[in-house]
């Protein structure tokens, strides 16, 4: 289990699955809450950083080996 990361006074840590299944099914009134439910889902499913998703461009998706659209990303290296 990852251990617990302190951030500005808040406790970091990782969501399971019945908070995950909650936040999916969770109805929002702003469009605006979906969108940014939507980005951090697709994080929590990707692994990619909220900097990486920013960054991703059409070029990085193409054609899987069975047909269906995938994603390639590579982060820049630092």
């Amino acid at each position: 289990m990852p251990a617990n990361i302190r951030f500005a006074g808040f406790l970091l840590g990782e969501c399971n699955d019945y908070e995950i299944e909650l936040l999916k099914t969770k109805e929002f009134e702003m469009k605006r809450l979906e969108d940014i439910r939507d980005i951090f889902l697709f994080n929590c499913y990707t692994g990619l950083a909220y900097i990486d998703f920013y960054n991703l461009t059409p070029d990085n998706a193409s054609l899987g080996m069975d047909g269906e659209k995938m994603g390639f990303y590579s982060p820049p290296k630092k």
